[in-house]
């Protein structure tokens, strides 16, 4: 688990706003939440830190883009995976 972090994202609106992304541990089947009315983003803790970013770049679709279906978000996780994976595993970065 991380500690939890600050960020400011760009809304759909167009504001900066202030959200906070931890880990937590969520109910079986649930690897992620974009809580919109806190805005926080939920991540469960895994054993695989490039797993753990996929869900993460998942669920930041969900709070850039708010309407797109879920099929697209996973489509956005699938390809940054298939991108940045090979990547992060040769700066050996974690």
């Amino acid at each position: 688990m991380f500690q939890p972090i600050r960020v400011k994202l760009l809304e759909a609106d167009g504001v900066e706003k202030t959200w906070t992304v931890k880990t937590k541990k969520l109910r079986r089947g649930t690897l992620g939440v974009c809580d919109y009315d806190k805005r926080e983003i939920h991540i469960h803790p895994q054993p695989d830190t490039i797993a753990m970013l996929g869900v993460l770049v998942h669920e930041l679709v969900h709070e850039s883009v708010p309407d797109l279906s879920e099929e697209a978000a996973l489509r956005v996780e699938r390809n940054w995976l298939a991108v940045f994976a090979p990547l992060v595993e040769q700066w050996d970065v974690f």
